[in-house]
């Protein structure tokens, strides 16, 4: 059988974690028969690293030069993990971005992926137990190198998944799924072990930052479920995404997002830039009740893709609040940071309401631990 594993840039936060992993993928050969295809994000804050290098040579650096730049970063930690591997004697090669069977428009920083070729990697499992590939590259019609958009390698790995015929990607992260709400802002969350493609979506657009819309979005179209793990101690397994979302789904959850861009417009110019941005894949929220729509998410630069189309934005950085009821209601806030964390765990706490402890009374919490554990021992 062959797997699609995804590893995100918080796997990587120093060099020893790529020994870690290695001893993790040396773990999982031993105990099947498997082959692997494992995805890999640059390690933690390289990236941005690279674009403040190329900050202080130029402050007009072209998309293509910088995508010529950037993807360098999740090549190196495709090289750095192979290294890894080879040091425990494992049966393992590297792909990079230009030969992964990857093809994209020439939309560069932001490319939409147009096609996979899966011979390439289909030629190196049949030689290799694992592959290693870079996330989130491709490469247009005159072989320019490509990056797939911001957080894109949750794409790479489900694109190869569905390329590969495979019913399911698993991706690891600093967490081992998908939160009522973000356990880093808010007490007393609970993971969700089941939901649905279109659940996701919707959470992830409204600022969620366990997987990304438009990964979930190809997943959704190509019929490859999403099994959310943990990228350390036991990897255990949390949420899975899929079409039905399991009997037990339930998208009740609070995603506060204060990263959001409000953007104040003329009311003439509104219609003309929500459709510019939603054409350029951008995530754009309409609140009720005001004429401003939301940009979110946080990694674009809104006024300055709209001056380019003549559209003058006033940006006003607020906290969108999205509050989740069910697969169909959802309600939205636009609050000021410091009333926004408390806004939302009150909405939270109507949500899983905690009831009085009482003599031999197990909690959500405590219940919530065991049904992972067991989940965990039957898995």
């Amino acid at each position: 059988m062959i797997r699609v594993l995804k590893f995100g840039g918080s796997s990587f936060p120093e060099i020893e974690a790529y020994a870690a992993m290695a001893a993790f993928l040396q773990d999982e050969l031993t105990e099947s028969e498997d082959r692997f295809v494992v995805v890999v994000s640059a390690m933690a804050g390289l990236t941005e690293r690279l674009r403040k290098l190329a900050g202080k040579l130029t402050s007009s650096a072209s998309p293509e030069a910088m995508d010529g730049l950037l993807p360098l970063g999740d090549t190196l930690s495709a090289a750095l993990l192979r290294l890894a591997v080879e040091g425990r004697g494992l049966p393992v090669t590297s792909l990079a971005g230009w030969q992964v069977g990857f093809r994209s428009d020439d939309n560069f920083n932001r490319a939409r992926l147009i096609a996979v070729d899966a011979a390439p990697l289909r030629e190196s499992l049949d030689r290799y137990r694992i592959v290693i590939v870079p996330g989130g590259q491709a490469v247009d019609a005159c072989g320019r190198p490509t990056m797939l958009g911001k957080n894109s390698s949750d794409l790479t790995a489900i694109a190869i998944a569905a390329a590969l015929g495979l019913s399911e990607c698993e991706i690891f992260s600093d967490v081992c799924g998908v939160y009522s709400g973000d356990p880093n802002l808010l007490d007393r969350v609970q993971l969700i072990r089941d939901l649905t493609f279109d659940s996701v979506i919707d959470m992830s657009r409204s600022g969620a930052k366990v997987l990304h819309h438009g990964a979930v979005g190809y997943a959704r179209d190509h019929a490859v479920d999403i099994v959310c793990r943990a990228n350390k101690d036991d990897f255990c397994r949390g949420t899975r995404v899929s079409k039905a979302g399991g009997i037990f789904a339930s998208a009740r959850a609070v995603v506060l997002d204060c990263r959001a861009q409000s953007l104040v417009l003329a009311r003439g110019d509104v219609m003309r830039a929500v459709a510019a941005l939603r054409d350029a894949g951008v995530p754009i929220i309409e609140v009720a009740g005001t004429p401003d729509p939301v940009v979110t998410c946080g990694f674009f630069e809104p006024a300055a893709f709209l001056a380019q189309l003549g559209i003058a934005a006033l940006v006003r950085p607020v906290c969108l609040i999205s509050i989740f009821d069910g697969p169909r209601d959802v309600t939205r806030h636009i609050l000021d940071k410091e009333d926004a964390v408390d806004f939302a765990q009150k909405s939270l706490d109507r949500l899983y309401p905690q009831p009085a402890a009482a003599p031999g009374f197990v909690s959500p919490q405590q219940a919530e631990t065991v049904q992972s554990c067991l989940a965990d021992v039957i898995l």
